[in-house]
């Protein structure tokens, strides 16, 4: 993924930019106005994986061969990605832009980044399992 991504868009593979995108454009630049889209490559994040997502979601859905998991109600599932997208840009990117694109590209705050993201959650799984 990483090779079609850099030559087409010059940038990395992430999530939470693809967001903020969004959020910078339709605000009119008064949130993250440097996220604002300018051109059409700025919205090749979204594109990839927002889109790509959803239509992953809606084949596996259609195919018949995939059940819906019991989980969280989808207001708390809204509210938790609102929280992690505020977290990956708290933390200047997200695990699949540390992950996977800072860390192919052995950026020492990416593999610090990913470390730390990684190791937040063992925590938490632990602790949650605890109680």
């Amino acid at each position: 993924n990483q090779i079609p991504i850099r030559w087409i868009s010059g940038d990395g593979q992430g999530g939470s930019a693809a967001v903020m995108n969004i959020v910078a454009t339709l605000s009119g630049n008064t949130i993250g106005s440097r996220f604002a889209c300018k051109k059409v490559s700025d919205i090749y994040q979204f594109l990839y994986l927002y889109a790509g997502t959803v239509a992953g979601a809606y084949l596996a859905s259609s195919s018949g061969a995939y059940q819906a998991p019991d989980g969280y109600s989808k207001v708390m599932s809204v509210l938790g990605g609102a929280l992690a997208v505020f977290g990956a840009r708290f933390a200047s990117g997200c695990t699949c832009g540390h992950g996977v694109s800072g860390m192919s590209e052995l950026s020492l705050s990416s593999i610090a980044g990913a470390m730390c993201i990684f190791g937040g959650g063992i925590l938490t799984g632990v602790i949650y399992n605890l109680l």
